[in-house]
């Protein structure tokens, strides 16, 4: 998308610098964040006071769609500003095509420090994500207060003279759902509930995503992995209030932003990456422009990927002006090949292996239990022809330990 809007990728000279130092930029992308678990969006627990803090001088999204519902092709969109059919990291086993222009590419073009400081087996070797970045700061099993503290450090040090484009990949609460001891227990459940799961689905779910009780034998009940994941949530907003309070005097530009949900057994499954239902695609997204602005929310269906055009609109680059983009959503994962759009109270599911697509009026059935089969539908061919392919991805291969890291976090068999 930069490539086409600024003919980056071609012998056309890059864009100049300009003349008035422009704003700070900060980007804090979190792994594995659903948008109804944070109390900013209407859960009942409190979760997230930071964020709710934040966005009383920032514009809310209350409808942000993740362009899919797994990390890598999710970043590597909001990187290059294309879906993922546009991009072609749809796979475990694909990069980004050096063809790409990425944000931190165009930015490094107008003068900025690129740095990125993330959390992800995917991320630690980078997939082509890197491009553009000066730094690329990026780790497997490192909590979210030790990554602060690399941040921390990389700000005391730098040369404030150029201005900055920080991106931040927090990974909790991506599972093991386990929070800091000081947090462990905030939400645990009084009493046993009635949502329990059944032994075969414990057995398929993969040792990240299984709890056990005290006595080291199966947590099969569904509200005690409410509860975990509840008290990750109330961590990782804790960490976004301090990185806030650690860029806060630069005055930047920021945006809040989720890769993805995750399931909890709603439509069969657990995790993410497999379905495009609710849980897995809608996710927080919040803009605080430089100074801040009135709270206000935009009720609207809208793609994550409006994020990366204001993160460039704001650096000063001319883009025509949108308030939200179309909320398009597809996956290519573990076998599944799904594509979905939401516009609207509606959304339109189809499964690209059988060709059935299947409609969810989601205001009056926003969990979606009762979706309607309908005949191909000619509004979601359209939308998709209008992200038309772009430079094919690269071939890339793990090497054993990050093999090893990847599959103890239930990304692959």
């Amino acid at each position: 998308m930069w490539s086409l809007l600024l003919a980056c990728s071609s012998p056309t000279p890059a864009p100049a610098p300009p003349a008035v130092r422009p704003p700070d930029l900060v980007v804090v992308s979190v792994d594995t964040l659903r948008a109804d678990r944070l109390s900013t969006w209407g859960h009942s627990r409190e979760t997230s006071p930071e964020l709710t803090r934040l966005a009383q001088t920032a514009i809310r999204y209350d409808q942000a769609i993740a362009p899919a519902p797994w990390t890598l092709p999710s970043l590597a969109s909001l990187f290059t500003g294309l879906f993922p059919s546009g991009h072609g990291v749809t796979q475990p086993d694909l990069g980004l095509s050096p063809e790409h222009t990425t944000s931190a590419e165009v930015l490094g073009m107008l003068g900025y420090e690129t740095a990125f400081f993330g959390v992800n087996a995917y991320l630690e070797h980078d997939h082509g994500l890197s491009q553009g970045f000066d730094t690329w700061d990026a780790h497997t099993g490192l909590a979210g207060r030790q990554l602060l503290n690399r941040v921390r450090d990389f700000l005391a040090q730098r040369d404030t003279a150029r201005p900055l484009y920080l991106v931040v990949h927090l990974f909790e609460p991506h599972c093991r759902y386990r929070a800091p001891q000081d947090l462990h227990g905030r939400f645990t459940p009084e009493a046993p509930s009635t949502r329990l799961l059944p032994r075969q689905d414990y057995d398929r779910m993969g040792g990240c995503y299984q709890l056990q009780q005290d006595d080291g034998s199966p947590e099969l009940d569904l509200a005690v992995y409410d509860a975990r994941y509840d008290e990750e949530v109330l961590e990782v907003d804790g960490l976004i209030g301090r990185l806030w309070r650690m860029v806060e005097s630069l005055n930047p530009w920021l945006g809040v932003v989720a890769d993805h949900g995750e399931a909890f057994w709603e439509h069969g499954d657990f995790g993410h990456g497999r379905q495009l239902y609710q849980e897995q695609i809608r996710v927080p997204m919040l803009i605080r422009p430089v100074g801040g602005v009135p709270g206000r929310v935009v009720p609207t269906p809208t793609s994550t990927l409006l994020l990366a055009h204001r993160l460039l609109s704001a650096a000063g680059v001319q883009l025509e002006p949108q308030e939200t983009l179309v909320a398009l959503s597809e996956t290519e994962h573990d076998g599944h090949r799904l594509r979905a759009v939401v516009q609207e109270e509606v959304k339109l599911i189809e499964d690209l292996a059988t060709g059935a697509v299947v409609t969810h009026d989601l205001g009056r059935d926003p969990l979606e239990r009762s979706g309607v089969p309908v005949a191909a539908n000619a509004v979601l061919e359209a939308l998709f022809a209008a992200s038309p392919p772009g430079p094919a991805p690269v071939p890339w291969t793990a090497d054993p330990a990050q093999a090893e890291a990847l599959e103890r976090l239930g990304y692959v068999e």
